[in-house]
């Protein structure tokens, strides 16, 4: 048996962040992964979460995940730079992006986002901006999130939500 363990201090938002580990010893078949609350009163601890039966090919879990009206799953890969889109059943559908700063690259991909139209938009918190792709995958915008006329900058973007109306939040 090959434990360890971290911790992870929530920030208030309401959301998991990315988990990502390294390989495990020769022989890992797959991992458990078992949240609880460290603060928690009492001789026992809560439980929140348990995944068990994670491939021993997997060394993380995202942080952003979008669900579009066809029912695809696309998954913010920070730690690979990708966005990967998976079919209602878990097939793998696409990969969009890699590593870069180019239009459709990323650097640490955080939030998802999809919009009435079926765009996904993708907070991609390296490159200090919002990516937006059609429904199909093809890369369609950018908007940086620097200062720009003396405005306050958003460093960092860790997520992305679109309301009703379409406004970016």
């Amino acid at each position: 048996t090959y434990s360890f363990r971290f911790e992870l201090l929530a920030d208030g938002d309401n959301k998991s962040p990315a988990i990502k580990w390294t390989k495990g010893p020769a022989g890992t078949q797959s991992y458990v992964l078992l949240t609880e609350d460290a603060g928690a009163r009492g001789p026992n601890p809560i439980i929140h979460w348990v995944i068990y039966d994670i491939p021993a090919t997997v060394m993380g879990l995202p942080q952003g995940v979008a669900t579009d009206k066809a029912g695809d799953t696309w998954v913010a890969d920070t730690g690979h730079d990708r966005i990967q889109e998976f079919g209602p059943k878990g097939e793998f559908v696409r990969q969009l992006g890699a590593e870069g700063s180019a239009a459709g690259q990323f650097k640490d991909p955080r939030g998802l986002a999809i919009d009435a139209a079926g765009n996904l938009w993708v907070a991609d918190r390296g490159n200090q901006r919002l990516q937006k792709f059609g429904p199909e995958g093809a890369y369609k915008a950018t908007i940086e999130l620097h200062a720009a006329g003396g405005g306050e900058a958003v460093w960092s973007p860790e997520d992305v939500a679109v309301d009703a109306a379409g406004n970016l939040w």
